[in-house]
């Protein structure tokens, strides 16, 4: 089954609308503000360089704010622009655990080959990846599936 991400901070957002030139300021914990920024700038309306994202300090994130904070920034900023005041929020972890969604599971199949040392000849994997609803990283997450599949060995035919 799948496995929670469980960063240590739950996902918080502040967004202050500027006044000038349409410009937002985001504070984020996220572990992606150039997306953050450019997903803002499009929900927006406006180019990217009037989203100025501020990330102080991210740490204990395991991925899982790399793109999963962004749909909650997104909001907060166009509730940001229609009052025109700063909107911020900070997710109690029932609720960000409800809207973050799950690690990728895997199922890996495999045959190794070896000779009468235990010396490993080949490897022969077949490794599958439940993306869940919404493609998200999926793409780097089953591509590191694939790199890190020998492990720490040499394993010629692969």
């Amino acid at each position: 089954g799948a496995q929670e991400q469980f960063y240590l901070e739950t996902n918080a957002c502040l967004a202050v609308p500027k006044h000038e030139n349409d410009e937002m300021e985001i504070f984020s914990s996220t572990q992606n503000p150039t997306l953050t920024q450019n997903i803002v700038a499009n929900v927006l309306g406006v180019s990217a360089n009037r989203v100025n994202v501020r990330v102080k300090r991210m740490g204990g994130g395991f991925g899982g704010k790399e793109s999963r904070s962004v749909p909650i920034a997104a909001a907060i900023a166009a509730a940001a622009k229609v009052s025109g005041t700063p909107v911020r929020i900070m997710l109690d972890r029932d609720e960000d655990m409800l809207v973050t969604g799950f690690r990728h599971p895997f199922l890996g199949k495999y045959k190794v080959a070896f000779n009468k040392d235990g010396k490993i000849l080949g490897l022969d994997a077949q490794l599958y990846a439940n993306a869940g609803w919404s493609l998200d990283l999926t793409f780097s997450v089953v591509e590191r599936g694939m790199f890190h599949s020998d492990n720490s060995y040499k394993v010629p035919n692969l």
